[in-house]
């Protein structure tokens, strides 16, 4: 990500994340693979604020950067009027 930020491609960089769910034969409702592999559990959409906002900051984007990346690229790219 960095690299595209360097090279001027920021206003292009949006940040996802997928959150797939199971139910079990009980009727719970469980992330999917979470059993199996545990640490999916902490992967919900905090996930993004608490770790990833913070590990682009340790990898040297500026707070504007990280604003433009989760609000103003966002607005622009869909705002449909």
């Amino acid at each position: 990500m960095k690299a595209l930020a360097d090279k001027g491609f920021l206003d292009n960089v949006l940040i996802s994340i997928d959150l797939n769910f199971e139910i079990d034969g009980e009727g719970l409702v469980w992330p999917e693979a979470s059993r199996e592999h545990p640490d999916v559990r902490r992967r919900d959409y905090g996930y993004v604020v608490d770790h990833i906002v913070p590990l682009l900051r340790s990898e040297g984007f500026t707070a504007a950067e990280v604003d433009a990346i989760f609000i103003k690229n966002p607005v622009r790219i869909f705002d449909f009027n």
